[in-house]
């Protein structure tokens, strides 16, 4: 059994195939995740899992090059803006329409829903390779 890191089964699998620019989405309990999206539901009622439990443990293990966000985040919850700020400093961010998230979504390798309520607590982290192949 294993004892430490990503222990989720389904989250574990998405991470295990990601390859460099590929596309994984975390979000909110509110997001509409397209049919067609490999969703993994870590929901178990209202903010359990939050979105930063599962954001945090995600990225123990996965390199990031790129963050993209809905360009209503910074005004609607600046709170959780801030902290994605704090826990990814030095990575692009780019900001896009919210429902042009729901496209991203379509073609990225993986959903992960969490229990969050934090309006536009979503967020498409780009896979990178800084520190796994050169420095």
């Amino acid at each position: 059994m294993k004892k430490q890191g990503m222990v989720n089964h389904f989250v574990s699998e998405i991470l295990a195939g990601m390859g460099h620019t590929d596309r994984l989405v975390v979000t909110d309990m509110g997001f509409p995740i397209p049919q067609e999206a490999k969703k993994v539901d870590l929901t178990v009622r209202r903010n359990l899992p939050t979105f930063f439990d599962v954001l945090e443990a995600i990225l123990e293990e996965f390199q990031v090059e790129k963050v993209i966000l809905a360009a209503e985040m910074p005004d609607v919850s600046p709170e959780a803006h801030a902290r994605i700020k704090e826990l990814l400093p030095d990575v692009e961010y780019e900001y896009v329409p919210h429902w042009d998230l729901v496209d991203i979504a379509r073609t990225s390798k993986g959903v992960i829903r969490t229990g969050d309520l934090t309006p536009y607590c979503n967020i498409v982290l780009v896979s990178g390779v800084k520190g796994i192949f050169y420095e």
